[in-house]
């Protein structure tokens, strides 16, 4: 990986990080923590390519190993032994891909910009043809049985934005159906409702889209699941509703008639609220109320027609006074174009309120996904398959139908949560699982990562334990076992005292045809065997070294 540097060269990189070759051949960073306390790997530690297989394995195993730690804590531990360049981008990289990590603190889709209002909120036409309609409550009263609550069902225009209010006793179909009756009888039949997905309203929307009922001309569109922010029309008209009723009642508790009248007086007054801008100079304000009855009276244009001109004073202003009404009509539709629809334009948001963590993959049909719900421990979350994307009219999804079992859900993609997974990543039980590199020659055991790193070779089959000075049996062991099979930890420990020994040789000083010079052929055997030898004095010091502690130990007891 590191030809030039190996060589002795002066690059960019040996320069950067103080390159040099231990006495193993191995590229070491060198750095000013020489007089710290440090360990000899943390002070000079081993160069590691960042685009290698090794690499992103060891990163792995590290974070795995302990309990799947963040990107600093990871860094921490590798930088304690290894130096990867650009250590922090290539860590991140590696954890996005853990399928734990991502099932527990990956983000839901990325919501597209914010899309063009609908016609039915744009197209001047009569009031309450295009409505949406929710409920909110409950509202405790004081009856003759006792307390009981009362839930208030909302019904707006979705054009120019009036509201109107009945007072339901339950949740129940029928009581919806009595509302929306009633609501028909003073306001006239809509063309369009959007509701959310209240089993009340799923099944009013059934029964009146059935031809044998009276009413077949009504369509009931319903919102995603779970996403109010696709019903805000309606919704910010129960937060206004809700904020003149807590203001005003505060902690009086009503009769049914009582909250009827109060209800309606409320409906009044939002209804007078103006739709357009304040000023000082407007001789009009637009409001709701202008528009109630407009288009639901005779035509104005049919009945002059059919009157004559000729006759008493009091037919002549009684055609004038329609003609002023139908031209008060015209003044509002004029303003209302003029004045509201073109200030929508300041009131908007380039993209809607998402989380904060979001990924940056497309939804594709097919994306193993999470759906969101209101439990806080995501292994709670229904685990399925997006089926469908659902496509608005500029081109974006926004909305995506997933399969779990044999449900389908329709959800928004903010409420999906991708499970990025490669096909080769297991969820097995990691601490079970090897590293082997690219060779195949070795490869790192997970019991001992964070300590030693024991080896296999293609003559032994079997592990070498890890030699520490807390067994006495580890050195026994060792000295019966190949000096070739020996722990990486324990060559490191020679190469720490010759280097403290004869140190301070730049890595461009040492001669090519130095032990140092892996690449040389001719002194390649010799490099064996004195890689031998200092293995086998390795094993031998630190027998001392454990005698010498012991003693010493036991002195001081």
């Amino acid at each position: 990986m590191f030809p030039e540097e190996v060589q002795g060269k002066k690059t960019s990189l040996a320069r950067n990080l103080g390159l040099f070759c231990d006495t193993n051949g191995i590229l070491r960073c060198d750095g000013r923590l020489t007089n710290s306390d440090l360990s000899f790997n943390a002070k000079h530690p081993i160069l590691l390519p960042k685009e290698c297989e090794f690499t992103e394995k060891l990163i792995k195993e590290t974070h795995e190993k302990n309990l799947h730690v963040g990107v600093p804590h990871t860094l921490s531990l590798i930088r304690q032994k290894y130096w990867i360049p650009q250590g922090r981008t290539r860590v991140q990289k590696t954890l996005s891909k853990c399928p734990r990590c991502v099932k527990h603190g990956g983000g839901p889709y990325e919501l597209p910009k914010t899309p063009a209002l609908p016609v039915e909120r744009v197209k001047y036409t009569t009031s309450f043809a295009y409505t949406g309609v929710d409920y909110f409550g409950p509202m405790i009263v004081r009856t003759e049985n006792g307390l009981k609550k009362r839930w208030i069902c909302l019904f707006t225009c979705l054009v120019i934005r009036a509201i109107h209010l009945e007072v339901v006793k339950d949740l129940t179909t029928n009581e919806c159906l009595m509302a929306f009756r009633r609501f028909i009888a003073t306001r006239g039949a809509p063309t369009l409702i959007i509701s959310d997905n209240a089993s009340q309203f799923k099944l009013l929307g059934e029964v009146l889209s059935e031809e044998r009922n009276f009413i077949t001309n009504i369509k009931w569109k319903f919102i995603p699941q779970l996403a109010p922010w696709h019903g805000g029309a309606y919704e910010r008209l129960v937060a206004i509703v809700k904020h003149c009723l807590k203001r005003t009642l505060q902690k009086h508790m009503l009769e049914d008639n009582q909250l009827l009248t109060i209800i309606k007086e409320a409906e009044a007054v939002i209804n007078t609220r103006p739709l357009t801008y304040v000023g000082s100079n407007v001789e009009h304000i637009l409001k709701p109320a202008d528009f109630l009855t407009t288009g639901k009276c005779l035509s104005i244009e049919i009945l002059i027609e059919s009157l004559p001109l000729s006759g008493s004073l009091i037919k002549q202003q009684l055609i004038e006074g329609w003609n002023r009404g139908n031209m008060i009509m015209d003044e509002y539709k004029e303003m209302f174009i003029n004045q509201y629809l073109l200030s929508l334009r300041e009131r908007y948001r380039n993209s809607p309120k998402q989380a904060r963590v979001r990924s940056q993959k497309n939804p594709k049909v097919g994306d193993i996904v999470q759906i969101k719900s209101e439990a806080k421990n995501r292994e709670g979350w229904k685990v399925g398959k997006i089926s469908e994307l659902i496509k608005g009219k500029d081109g974006l999804c926004r909305v995506a139908k997933v399969k779990v079992g044999d449900s389908v859900f329709t959800r928004s993609i903010a409420h999906l949560y991708p499970l990025e997974v490669d096909e080769d990543v297991s969820f097995q039980d990691p601490t079970r699982e090897s590293l082997v590199n690219e060779d195949k020659t070795t490869y790192f055991d997970t019991e001992d990562l964070p300590q030693t790193l024991p080896l296999r070779t293609k003559e032994s089959n079997t592990y070498v334990p890890t030699c520490t000075n807390d067994s006495k049996e580890d050195h026994h062991i060792l000295k019966e076992t190949n000096e070739n099979d020996l722990t990486m930890d324990q060559g490191e420990l020679l190469e720490g005292t010759n280097l403290i020994q004869n140190r301070e040789i730049a890595p461009e000083q040492v001669p090519s045809g130095s032990e140092t010079d892996i690449n040389n052929e001719e002194s390649s055997n010799h490099q064996i065997v004195s890689t031998d030898q200092r293995r086998a004095a390795a094993v031998q010091a630190m027998e001392r070294i454990h005698r010498w502690t012991q003693e010493l130990m036991s002195a001081i007891n």
